[in-house]
């Protein structure tokens, strides 16, 4: 099958692949179909088994071939063809009511620790890695986004618990008085331990409405500068995808496909984003290379430090701020030096997964995105991370830290996304004084209680 794809593709032969001579059962692949599996290899199309095996004498199974033509059938896009994407990307900010539901896997694994780390470790994992959250949201906005309000149902499933629990908010930042609930349906798992004048309360209250805002830190102005300064990124980032010079192959065309609406059959386009570690590092650091030379980036960058000098109410901070953003444009040279000499030493430091990170976007025929579905894989390794960031800071790193270690998180998310400017409704509960508490009344009775424990253990 690595020939065939390979002649298909017309891809170069690839008989020295160093990656190839990594996997495990090296030996096990005939001469002949050397060259074109480095070659398939190479380009992604073919990656072995988890256990890092090629099986090339074995047959292979349906899925493994489907996973392969889908990988072949995916193409690269320029920068200047993926801007239907980053225009799906830009008017999703535009939404004013849609409605939600997604799924989210964390998947925890650790080597290189000590038998007592790998055994609590492992009891963590255990739990984690069983574990499924689920999510359906609700939103509705006014035109200018000073009115929200939203509604959030969350569902944790792992071995031996259920967690499962509402949030809603309530915000209006459209006058001069800010108001902001938030209100947090308490979990049954949790409701037991409560603090026994609190039992029975079923909602939790965080409310901060009525606050003067008529000095440095109204909300209102803050979100409309905010809402300014994004627009200048978008235009700016918009104008980085006209000029790129590199393509570095990380966004995908994945084909169409044909989805069932209120309306009947619709098309939509599936957008990857795919980056490895590699890759990872030289998006960002030609990105920041090239934007920290750009003027209207540097510009962007200046108003946006003197906008938070100008709601900063620490005189410190503020003096600082508009220092950093005075020196902004001297300092380019500088800066630039410094972080090209960290990326370099980052080299070294392995950081995302073998899986790397994918992400699939759907976007429907009326340029929405409806649907967010991908992986992600990150890898902290202790000693090396500790060197490199010890090296950036111009210090000296400790031997071995004393949690020495290869942690590796992996995420998986699907998340679909409707109803998009529909007849939405969200209504919050209603809370009354017999059914609910504030923030400040749970924490008083938390530590009442403790203090309680504390004078029972005493006796």
């Amino acid at each position: 099958m690595a020939a065939i794809i390979s002649r298909i593709e017309k891809l170069e032969p690839n008989p020295d692949s160093e990656i190839l001579k990594n996997y495990v059962d090296a030996n096990d692949i005939p001469e002949w179909s050397k060259a074109d599996i480095g070659a398939v290899v190479v380009k992604g199309y073919m990656r072995g088994t988890p256990e890092n095996q090629f099986k090339a004498l074995a047959q292979i199974a349906r899925a493994e071939v489907v996973t392969a033509l889908d990988r072949v059938a995916t193409k690269d896009l320029t920068a200047a063809d993926a801007k239907p994407l980053f225009d799906a990307i830009r008017k999703q900010q535009e939404i004013k009511t849609m409605e939600s539901k997604g799924s989210l896997y964390l998947a925890l694994k650790a080597d290189g620790l000590s038998e007592e780390e790998q055994a609590v470790f492992d009891e963590i994992a255990d739990v984690v890695n069983s574990t499924k959250i689920d999510a359906a949201s609700k939103a509705v906005m006014n035109d200018d986004g000073t009115k929200v309000t939203a509604e959030t149902s969350l569902s944790a499933k792992a071995k031996g618990f259920d967690v499962n629990t509402t949030i809603w908010v309530d915000m209006d930042m459209s006058g001069d008085t800010q108001k902001l609930t938030e209100v947090v349906k308490v979990p049954e798992i949790l409701a037991g331990f409560m603090p026994e004048e609190l039992q029975g309360k079923e909602y939790l209250v965080i409310d901060d409405q009525g606050a003067n805002q008529s000095n440095a830190g109204n909300p209102k102005e803050l979100m409309e500068a905010s809402k300014k300064l994004q627009d200048s990124m978008m235009k700016i980032i918009e104008k980085y995808m006209d000029e790129a010079n590199t393509d570095f192959g990380i966004v995908k065309d994945r084909g169409i496909k044909v989805i069932n609406t209120s309306e009947g059959k619709d098309y939509a386009r599936i957008y990857q984003i795919r980056l490895d570690d590699a890759t990872l590092k030289a998006v960002i650091k030609n990105s920041v290379n090239d934007l920290a030379q750009d003027k209207d980036f540097i510009k962007l960058v200046k108003e946006y430090m003197l906008m938070m000098a100008e709601f900063e109410t620490n005189p410190e901070v503020k003096a600082e701020l508009e220092k950093a953003a005075a020196e902004l444009e001297n300092n380019t040279d500088a800066f630039i030096a410094s972080f090209n000499k960290a990326m370099d030493i980052l080299d070294d430091v392995t950081l995302i997964g073998q899986r790397g990170i994918a992400i699939d976007y759907t976007v429907n025929s009326q340029g929405y995105i409806i649907n967010e579905k991908g992986n992600a894989d990150f890898v902290v390794d202790t000693t090396k991370l500790g060197k490199a960031i010890a090296e950036i800071a111009g210090e000296t790193a400790a031997e071995e830290p004393t949690t020495a270690g290869v942690y590796s998180i992996g995420i998986d998310f699907d998340t679909d996304i409707f109803n998009i400017n529909g007849d939405i409704k969200v209504e919050m509960p209603t809370i009354t004084k017999e059914n609910s508490m504030t923030v400040e009344e749970l924490a008083a009775a938390l530590a009442a209680q403790a203090e309680a424990n504390q004078d029972d253990t005493i006796e």
